[in-house]
């Protein structure tokens, strides 16, 4: 498995809901919700490193490197998610990064910008 491949199954089975992989996350130092997965790059290099060999296989910065390296966001749209920055401490090692579905955010957006049906 290439490291643009196991990060997309693992981001894959967040969006749809993967049990296993929920379960997995639980037990990392992690916010999430029905729609967000919190992670700085740090806890998400050290969670992916017990999930396949294509990351045990790198050290941290070779990990932030090949993460930046990859279109995963163009990847997620497919799978309407998107990973944004939470929290910006202006340095990448410290800042909190979230996976979305994005269909939550769109439809939130829609009911903030619908006219209010109460007279």
């Amino acid at each position: 498995m290439t490291f643009n491949e196991g990060i997309m199954k693992t981001f894959r089975g967040f969006l749809l809901g993967d049990e296993q992989l929920l379960k997995s996350i639980q037990c990392y130092p992690f916010i999430t919700s029905a729609t967000s997965w919190h992670f700085t790059l740090p806890s998400l290099h050290d969670f992916l490193n017990t999930r396949a060999d294509c990351f045990c296989e790198l050290d941290y910065q070779q990990f932030r490197l090949k993460l930046f390296h990859n279109p995963i966001n163009e990847q997620l749209k497919t799978l309407n998610g998107k990973v944004i920055i939470i929290d910006n401490q202006y340095k990448v090692d410290a800042s909190t990064y979230a996976l979305i579905k994005t269909e939550a955010l769109n439809v939130s957006s829609e009911y903030k910008n619908a006219p209010s049906s109460i007279t």
